[in-house]
């Protein structure tokens, strides 16, 4: 009787014990093991991989927005600038995003804009050179747009839109760089010339004593009247370190020539006075022929040394020339893993 009463109560204590018991611990989420293979990614500089995998690992748990992050970062160190910025953007839109990584990538976007804006920039150097004025404008307001904290583009910009006759163009970005560019700026000065005779204002000008009425002025032959007083001057072009060089490879090659004609006379003289009689007598050449001969070839020595030195300087001063008035080079800071890449353009 006595057993019959216990086993049932025994059956409860065991299954209230089984109830109530720790569960086992949870084996390790899809998500942990993604991240701690793009940490070890990491760990081995393969940049690539690690991002791919941060990127996994974040779709998995979208809260954790900071493996968003690493997976914009790594693709930055990888060299991919085009997948960095969309993730980078996509960790910046996030509602949640963390805080402490937020105002890196604020700053790595930032780099990228500015690599991207030096690369345009460079793009409308090689354009304006070759005297194409709106490409050059167009690819300076590119730059001007990525790198709008430097300022000098909307400058370039203006100044191309200018020498294309972009007027309304020019206009808008000379304001633009006025506006952002320090008060002591020798280019804000340049700016604001530009813009005294776009706006009809240019001291002492015919349209500055119409009250500037050309530029409000309807008709065909007052706008065309404006437009030659404030035409844009012709494209620059290089003709002066041009001029200079060639002079400098002209005079080098008469130099050189002379040089060589005076050579060939000298040793010409000196077989003729090597012809002698049996007695020793020189009968190749008289005397004052030799004299005459020893002096040309002097006088023409001197030449060409002359012409010569003259030209390597004209050279050299056309390079020289062409080198300065080229814009300067350009310093540009790369992050890398360990803190940055410094880079020289020319």
């Amino acid at each position: 009787m006595l057993a019959r009463c216990l086993t049932p109560a025994l059956a409860l204590a065991l299954a209230l014990a089984l109830a109530l018991a720790p569960l086992p611990a949870s084996a390790t989420s899809p998500a942990d093991a993604l991240t701690a293979k793009a940490t070890a990614a990491y760990a081995k500089a393969d940049y690539a991989a690690a991002s791919q995998l941060f990127e996994s690992a974040w779709k998995l748990r979208p809260a954790h927005t900071r493996l968003l992050y690493n997976a914009a970062r790594t693709a930055h160190l990888a060299g991919k600038p085009e997948r960095a910025e969309a993730l980078y953007r996509r960790f910046m839109q996030a509602p949640q995003r963390d805080p402490q990584a937020e105002p890196k990538a604020r700053a790595y976007l930032r780099d990228l804009d500015t690599g991207r804006a030096e690369s345009k920039a460079e793009q409308a150097r090689r354009a304006a050179d070759a005297g194409k004025h709106s490409v050059a404008a167009l690819l300076y307001g590119e730059a001007a747009r990525l790198a709008p904290h430097r300022p000098i583009y909307r400058f370039r910009a203006g100044e191309a839109a200018l020498l294309a006759g972009r007027r309304a163009e020019a206009r808008a970005h000379l304001e633009a760089f006025v506006r952002a560019a320090q008060a002591d700026d020798a280019a804000r000065k340049v700016a604001l010339r530009h813009l005294e005779r776009l706006r009809g204002t240019a001291p002492g000008g015919p349209e500055a004593s119409r009250g500037g009425a050309a530029q409000r002025g309807s008709t065909p032959h007052r706008a065309g009247h404006a437009g030659a007083l404030r035409q844009a001057p012709p494209a620059a072009r290089p003709w002066g370190p041009i001029a200079l060089s060639a002079l400098g490879v002209v005079l080098g090659g008469v130099g050189a020539w002379q040089g060589v004609t005076a050579l060939s006379a000298e040793r010409k003289l000196e077989s003729k006075l090597g012809k002698t009689t049996p007695h020793g007598q020189i009968n190749g050449i008289t005397y004052d022929q030799a004299v005459s001969d020893n002096e040309a070839i002097a006088q023409q020595k001197t030449l060409g040394l002359a012409a010569g030195i003259v030209g390597a300087v004209a050279l050299t001063g056309g390079l020289l020339w062409w080198i300065a008035r080229r814009e300067p080079a350009r310093v540009v800071l790369t992050p890398t893993l360990g803190g940055g890449q410094l880079q020289v353009r020319f």
